[in-house]
């Protein structure tokens, strides 16, 4: 063998490896947490969205509703960080947050100003629902065509956690289904192909109903051009 291919080998394993272990891990989902205020116990809920290391979502509390994740990030080792605009008559209160996450829990803390100026922190240690949905199985899936015809598939679907593996069969054709994982109600997935000489690359995005449907659209680029197409599963 060719030394200089030898070394390039291993070279990319190297590298390969490096990217799998060094991938942030996966905070996406629905947390909850519980406050003492004024002797009340008050539940506060976020839903995280996860690309990357970047995170986005938000925090709901009965008395101020929903406030969006500002700069959130998670690094490698599950070090994560964000802020929330808690909205007030005097003006936004700044929350921050941050706190290290390991599997299915976060071990934290808050951070925010006193009436004095002065910085107040407390514990903060949310967990993450499990999944109430289970996808599962075999799927009639469904979208339209540019010009409004039908054009069917069958999914297999495999859910593990909030991970989603599986294959889609079309005219006897199948292909493996990418980076699939689902984030609270919604699914999401890819699938590449060669068709006609192109790399078509079709990203799916659903809202799960129940557990025996999904509906949602498709972003089908076909080398550059890309497409938006309606789509709709059931379940056999």
């Amino acid at each position: 063998m060719n030394p200089n291919l030898f070394f390039s080998s291993l070279v990319a394993l190297g590298l390969s490896i490096a990217n799998v272990f060094c991938a942030p891990p996966d905070v996406s989902g629905k947390w909850k947490w519980n406050i003492d205020r004024n002797g009340e116990e008050i539940e506060i809920t976020m839903d995280v969205k996860q690309q990357d290391a970047k995170l986005t979502g938000k925090v709901h509390t009965p008395q101020a509703g929903d406030m969006d994740l500002h700069d959130g990030k998670i690094s490698e080792d599950g070090k994560l960080s964000f802020y929330i605009n808690y909205e007030r008559d005097q003006g936004p209160l700044r929350i921050d947050f941050r706190g290290k996450a390991q599997q299915d829990k976060i071990e934290g803390q808050v951070e925010y100003p006193a009436s004095n100026g002065e910085k107040r922190e407390r514990e903060w240690n949310p967990k993450r629902e499990a999944n109430k949905h289970d996808v599962s199985g075999e799927w009639k899936s469904t979208f339209k065509r540019q010009d409004g015809s039908d054009m069917e598939s069958s999914l297999t679907l495999k859910q593990s956690g909030d991970k989603v593996t599986g294959k889609n069969e079309f005219n006897g054709n199948e292909t493996e289904i990418q980076d699939g994982k689902i984030q609270g109600d919604e699914i999401s997935f890819k699938i590449v192909r060669d068709r006609d000489g192109r790399t078509v690359t079709s990203k799916y995005f659903g809202q799960i109903k129940g557990n025996n449907s999904i509906k949602g659209h498709i972003d089908s680029d076909w080398t550059g051009e890309v497409r938006k197409l309606e789509w709709e599963a059931k379940k056999n």
